[in-house]
């Protein structure tokens, strides 16, 4: 088509992006209706319009069966929709997608430009399946790693098809389902079953969240249920050299110890060998958000939601490469840019130093690894902020729930990752490694002795760095050693920090992508609060959060192993080589198996319940409502006392009566002609003023109703 009456319709993520894609394509820029449009030489007419976030959403259970609707039961479980629906999730959200949908029909070709990531394509992919006839229609897709005026240039040059990243979506829109199946099944299913037991509230499971709940609830029984020991270890001291050569050999007892102190003081100490090597050791690897995460939890005590919407605001400001990503590398053409950039970085942020290391080296760069992450690693840009830096500005983070992000945080997060990004230009570190061995009663004693010949990048970074006594020994030379025992008492593990969770336990185990870990972290303490954090950042699961897990414990929906091979074959999805049918059959054949344990199980739990378990005596009548149950007394207590009424034992009925009444109590009899009859004989019951006679009656709609009846009346 001739580019001149060629339409374009742009399909952006954020408010935000807009002005970066006006700027990068160049021309005059009009707004109207809600959108925005410019003259491109490639693209012909170019109307931008901006998404906002998720316009769509997985809908309810009740919208697929009215069965799933109402009260949880057991009895409706599992909830498996034939075809998943979706549905746009608000007014404002129908509004945009009205304005993009107007444009979409009138467009020769799309360009999708939201966030470049498997939930950017989610986002696109479920606005676009419902615009008739969009899915038809050439789609491209803009693929930035940075939001400056000559990288938007840059990707508007080099679409790419958008089926090149198809896959993303559909791993997505599959990661949505398997948690849309496993946190509604299992949420009611745990909440019911812990209910019933006489706890309140609702239970919240997630696909991911409750095994890293569960990790952190492990953390917290290994402390409790640490034993501190005492033990001994036998060293030999060399007072020349004031150095110690030690074994990793732990004695239990003090009588033992004191054994081998007297036998290693009968011996002389033997040098059996010894070994030098120098070592040369580049600067810590390039951040990823996860690295970033954690990093600002140590040193600023940040959240990691809070740092992710930080590196966010100064992503707009053009200042980093995009955020959300895992990878610690970037590509030959980034370091070569980075490179000739650097002393204005330097310059920025005020660390001067000469730049050696001006050659791409693996430590930094795998194009493959990149390519795979679909990112690279936490860069600045090749933008100065000069003056900017130190004049910057407190910022808003994008969407309608937008927080004020203070200038003095983004100053310090584009510190620590240009700081970091400098380093791999930085001088290598040196060091000389002189390992000793000896031995004396036949035991092996060693010695490792580091001497740090040039601090490199250390120095500039002003850390401290090793340089420790030397002995001078040689092979087969015998020693005057001093043996000493050294009491030391077992530690307990270290209380996990949200740094060490975001840091290493995700990584570990595999779980989340770069743009949920930090929202896992978030619903576990924030929302559903069955993890406190202390001052300190350290994790404490709550009684809640134990309850949980003490209750799924052993099963799948609380294994890490599992979850991290579920996040592995969503990665296949993503790369094409996965089925998501697999996938979600194998979701809901768990699911089917959980349910089934559970409804005979009955796991053993530490926690009090807030109230007993309801008690049902012996049945009284059958139930005048549903016809299907059967009516009897149900007792319990609450924080607030004991409660008992009358009601169906059908999880279906909703059907109760009082067992107190006023001041007087219902008699089973009272209540049997009641069901039976629908009316009772002259009752005398009591009241505020005193006793009266009445007869109770049900009504139509089966509530309680009173007849007075006069006195001396039969």
């Amino acid at each position: 088509m001739d580019v001149i009456n060629l339409k374009t319709v742009v399909i952006a993520e954020k408010h935000e992006q807009v002005a970066k894609y006006v700027a990068g394509l160049g021309g005059s820029a009009k707004k109207f209706n809600g959108a925005t449009q410019l003259e491109h030489g490639d693209l012909g007419t170019t109307t931008i319009v901006e998404a906002s976030g998720h316009l769509v959403g997985l809908v309810e259970p009740e919208k697929y069966d009215d069965k799933w609707a109402g009260s949880w039961r057991l009895d409706t479980l599992p909830m498996v929709p034939k075809e998943f629906k979706f549905a746009l999730t608000g007014k404002m959200e129908k509004k945009r997608f009205d304005i993009i949908q107007r444009e979409v029909k009138c467009a020769d070709q799309i360009v999708i430009a939201t966030d470049p990531d498997r939930e950017g394509e989610n986002i696109a992919y479920s606005i676009l399946e419902r615009i008739p006839g969009a899915m038809k229609k050439p789609i491209k897709r803009l693929w930035l790693n940075d939001l400056t005026q000559k990288g938007v240039a840059k990707g508007f040059a080099n679409l790419r098809d958008a089926r090149d990243t198809y896959n993303y979506f559909t791993e997505a829109r599959t990661r949505q389902e398997a948690d849309w199946l496993v946190g509604l099944n299992m949420t009611r299913l745990v909440t019911l079953k812990l209910q019933k037991r006489g706890f309140e509230g609702v239970f919240s499971v997630g696909r991911v969240q409750t095994p890293v709940l569960q990790l952190i609830v492990d953390n917290d029984n290994a402390i409790r249920d640490f034993k501190t020991q005492k033990y001994w270890k036998l060293v030999l001291h060399d007072s020349r050299n004031n150095v110690d050569y030690t074994t990793d050999k732990k004695i239990s007892t003090k009588a033992a110890a004191q054994t081998a102190l007297a036998a290693a003081r009968q011996q002389t100490a033997v040098v059996q060998s010894v070994s030098t090597e120098d070592k040369s050791t580049t600067a810590p690897k390039l951040y990823s958000l996860t690295d970033v995460q954690g990093e600002a939890a140590s040193q600023f005590g940040w959240s990691s939601t809070y740092t992710a919407d930080v590196l966010e605001t100064t992503h707009l400001t053009e200042w980093l490469t995009y955020p959300r990503t895992d990878a610690n590398y970037i590509t030959t053409n980034e370091f070569k840019g980075l490179a000739s950039f650097a002393p204005t970085i330097q310059s920025a942020i005020d660390l001067p130093f000469d730049l050696v290391n001006l050659q791409p080296r693996a430590a930094f760069i795998n194009e493959k690894a990149v390519q795979k992450a679909g990112h690279s690693a936490l860069t600045p840009t090749l933008v100065d902020p000069g003056l900017d830096l130190v004049n910057i500005q407190d910022a808003k983070t994008p969407g309608a729930h937008s927080k004020v992000i203070p200038a003095e945080d983004r100053r310090k997060i584009y510190r620590m990752i240009a700081r970091r990004a400098l380093m791999m230009f930085a001088p290598d570190m040196k060091t000389r490694v002189t390992s000793i061995e000896v031995e004396c009663d036949g035991q092996r004693y060693s010695l490792k002795a580091v001497k740090t010949t040039d601090a490199g990048f250390k120095s500039i970074l002003k850390e401290t760095v090793r340089n420790e006594q030397t002995p001078d020994v040689q092979e087969g030379q015998q020693l005057t050693l001093e043996p000493k025992l050294i009491e030391g008492t077992t530690k307990p593990p270290k209380r996990f920090t949200e740094a060490q969770v975001i840091k290493s336990i995700f990584t570990k185990y595999n779980l989340g992508t770069p743009a949920t870990k930090s929202e896992i972290l978030h619903t576990i303490v924030e929302v559903r609060r069955y993890v406190n954090k202390n001052t300190k950042g350290q994790l404490i699961p709550t009684e809640r959060g134990i309850t949980l897990t003490e209750f799924l414990r052993g099963s799948v929906f609380v294994s890490a192993k599992l979850t991290s091979a579920w996040e592995d074959y969503l990665a296949k999805i993503g790369d094409g080589s996965g089925k998501p049918q697999v996938f979600l059959d194998n979701v809901v054949k768990l699911i089917s198996g959980g349910l089934s344990h559970y409804s005979t199980a009955i796991p053993e739990l530490s926690a009090t319940p807030k109230y007993t378990a309801p008690v049902r005596s012996d049945a009284i009548a059958d139930c005048p409502k549903c016809k299907n149950g059967q009516i009897s007394l149900v007792s319990g207590e609450k924080n607030s006392g004991k409660y008992s009424f009358y009601g169906c034992d059908n999880e279906k009925c909703n059907f109760t009566l009082p067992h107190k009444f006023g001041a007087s109590v219902l008699e089973a009899d009272t209540i049997r002609q009641l069901c039976v009859n629908k009316i009772t004989d002259v009752l005398r019951l009591n009241g505020r003023k005193g006793s009266y006679q009445a007869r109770l009656k049900l009504n139509s709609k089966y509530k309680l109703d009173m007849d007075f009846v006069k006195e001396g009346r039969k």
